[in-house]
């Protein structure tokens, strides 16, 4: 039996510490102390017998989804414009995080989204705030005592992820709705150049990024990858340029290049060539082993999946490691990971070899993991959400 402290967030999030039982419906939840999984990319074997495992319930929350921001050795969590932060076995409130970004009425008018960098020397937070027709995202860096904006995005310009970048700098990622147009802004000391994304051959207004991010991740230090389904080009048409969109794409981003290097990802012969692929999960165990998750829906109930693996020069495809695919993934070191299939199971690895953990969350047929986090081998954390409030 494996105990594990968990957190599982609904429509309505929550944390806990102590005997699972049924959580109260719109509720999220954490998951505490449990002894570490492991698995990393390599050979598929036939998955072992499940481990079972025993939860703690944390606290609950009031908001649709909340998301954990690890910094260095500081853990917040986020839960619309509150911000929390986990000492032991707890998620405490504590006002001296607010200042700056006090709460706002209504509760929608703003939302934490990301945190990033070193804590609390060089940390930075941000957020979206509701426009007419979208959000707009704010940046701000914490002094010591409050946060202070230091940058606003465009209009109708949603802040999409804060990435680690240089010794001094970090990564805002920006992604407008519904629009290839994503771009970064550099944040830190001035001087350092922003990396732009790849444009098509030709240019249109609906296809100014070839790649719409969707998933993100820090390789090393001057190393990101963003990632995403329906990679665009322009082509004519009728003698007029429109855009067309296919694939899935990667994009890596290295200090010092001005533009990114776009790689097309290879993707299952059953799927058709305009299938619509959405990128679910992309980590980086190292410099040189970076997975990337995918699926696209065919028809009313068919999902084909995608696993792929870059391996310093490209990324290869994978066989799946167990029946279900995998949908997301965490890392928690080289040689671990962790993974929920389609169905929402959750699993770990150890050098291939992978066991499903035989939790039970309250509700199961409504519960999505959205977070792994190990703190410890013997300190494992997750955050959940119920999907029937979405």
């Amino acid at each position: 039996v494996l105990p594990l402290a968990w957190a599982c967030a609904r429509a309505t999030p929550s944390l806990a510490t102590g005997d699972a039982g049924s959580a109260p419906s719109g509720s999220a939840s954490v998951i505490g102390p449990g002894p570490s999984a492991s698995g990393q990319s390599g050979p598929v074997r036939a998955p072992e017998p499940p481990v079972r495992a025993l939860f703690h319930r944390v606290r609950e929350l009031d908001c649709d989804e909340a998301i954990l921001h690890v910094l260095g050795g500081r853990a917040f969590l986020s839960c619309h414009q509150q911000l929390l932060t986990i000492e032991g076995d707890e998620v405490l409130s504590d006002p001296a995080y607010q200042r700056g970004i006090e709460p706002e009425e209504p509760i929608f008018r703003w939302q934490i989204t990301s945190l990033a960098g070193d804590w609390p020397n060089a940390a930075w937070l941000g957020r979206n705030r509701t426009t007419e027709f979208a959000a707009q995202g704010e940046i701000f860096r914490w002094t010591g005592r409050r946060w202070d904006k230091v940058a606003d995005a465009r209009r109708d310009e949603p802040l999409a992820g804060l990435l680690p970048w240089t010794e001094r700098h970090v990564l805002a990622l920006l992604q407008p709705a519904d629009l290839f147009g994503a771009r970064f802004l550099s944040l830190g000391e001035a001087g350092r150049a922003v990396p732009s994304f790849t444009p098509p051959r030709v240019p249109h207004e609906r296809c100014r990024s070839r790649l719409r991010a969707e998933v993100q991740t820090a390789v090393a230090p001057g190393e990101v990858m963003v990632a995403g389904g329906q990679v665009c080009d322009v082509v004519g048409v009728r003698g007029r340029p429109e855009p067309v969109y296919a694939g899935v794409g990667v994009e890596r981003f290295t200090a010092g290049d001005p533009q990114g290097q776009l790689l097309l990802i290879e993707t299952p012969p059953e799927a058709p060539p305009d299938a619509t692929w959405e990128v679910t999960a992309l980590v980086a165990a190292g410099p040189k082993d970076v997975l990337l998750s995918a699926r696209a829906v065919l028809g009313a109930s068919r999902v084909v999946g995608l696993l792929a693996r870059w391996d310093g020069e490209r990324f290869r495809p994978q066989p799946a490691p167990f029946d279900g695919g995998i949908h997301r993934l965490w890392v928690e070191s080289p040689a671990v990971l962790w993974a929920t299939d389609r169905q929402g199971d959750l699993w770990r690895g150890r050098a291939g070899r992978w066991r499903r953990v035989a939790w039970r969350p309250p509700e199961p047929a409504d519960t999505e993991i959205t977070r792994v986090w190990v703190r410890s081998p013997n300190d494992v954390w997750l955050v959940t959400r119920r999907m029937a409030d979405n």
